[in-house]
């Protein structure tokens, strides 16, 4: 799943990406992105838990 928003960072417009995989019911091999417009970025395996992605609401593309 594929995300980007308009955010502040620093008080300044900007954009943030979010990449979540939910690749197998265990949560062991799931994974999850965050890029920030500024450079920054973040992500890896999860340590625990699991990403679960359910359908869209009604309206969001």
């Amino acid at each position: 799943m594929d995300l980007s928003y308009d955010v502040l960072i620093n008080g300044q417009p900007g954009t943030a990406a979010v990449v979540a995989c939910d690749n197998d019911g265990s949560g062991e091999a799931d994974s999850f992105s965050i890029t920030l417009s500024s450079g920054y970025s973040a992500g890896g395996s999860l340590g625990g838990g699991d990403i679960q992605l359910e359908k869209w609401p009604p309206g969001w593309q």
